[in-house]
């Protein structure tokens, strides 16, 4: 009798343990954080599974970006044990991603340990259709983030590299106080040569 009214208990226990076992069988991946330096370089390796790296940078000013990763292959021909740096057939992949690619975002920088890093959509003109490639116009002042992500594949997980680059439109011409000054002289000149004739026609009209 007891174990009829337990059963119920060690079945439902069962399906909570069951979830969680599920739950935690789905890959999270790996997120890093960090700035872009001075020299332009994006560069990172990564464990084996899916990983987010997010490279943060600042715009003064009204800017344009460009941008670019690369999978840096790297295996071992299993034909004649030669190190190879290209995927092909009987290559056994040390360092490898698939999924490889790159996208633009608005980011907030978080003070949080847990949330160090949230970001949004921002509008994104993409001149090139591939997905490890970016060309961004226009971009308003502030905060963005580089997101590469993907999913290291060889036995040692994978790396990779790229550039990246800021292009600020050059500033537009403004006429200084003297080119305005200049101007208005030219104007009253046009206008004084323009009175004068009329005025001239007008005393031939009379002694004629």
């Amino acid at each position: 009798m007891r174990f009829k009214n337990i059963f119920p208990l060690l079945v439902f226990l069962g399906m909570i343990l069951g979830s969680a076992g599920a739950s935690a069988s789905i890959p999270v991946p790996v997120t890093s954080i960090q700035a872009v330096t001075s020299s332009n370089l994006i560069q990172g390796t990564v464990g084996v599974g899916l990983f987010e790296n997010y490279w943060t940078f600042i715009l003064g000013s009204n800017s344009a970006v460009e941008s670019s990763v690369t999978n840096n292959f790297y295996g071992i021909n299993l034909t004649n044990f030669n190190f190879v740096f290209q995927a092909a057939a009987n290559i056994y992949a040390i360092q490898d991603i698939t999924d490889l690619r790159i996208d633009l975002y608005a980011a907030t920088l978080g003070s949080s340990v847990n949330s160090p890093l949230s970001y949004s959509s921002t509008s994104l003109w993409d001149s090139n259709a591939a997905l490890t490639l970016l060309n961004s116009a226009f971009l308003d002042a502030g905060n963005y983030a580089l997101k590469v992500s993907g999913n290291g594949v060889g036995t040692r997980g994978g790396e990779y590299s790229g550039s990246f680059f800021i292009n600020s439109p050059s500033p537009s011409a403004v006429p200084t106080p003297q080119t305005w000054a200049m101007l208005l002289v030219g104007v009253l000149l046009v206008g004084f040569q323009m009175r004068r004739k009329s005025a001239d026609q007008d005393l031939i009209l009379m002694t004629a």
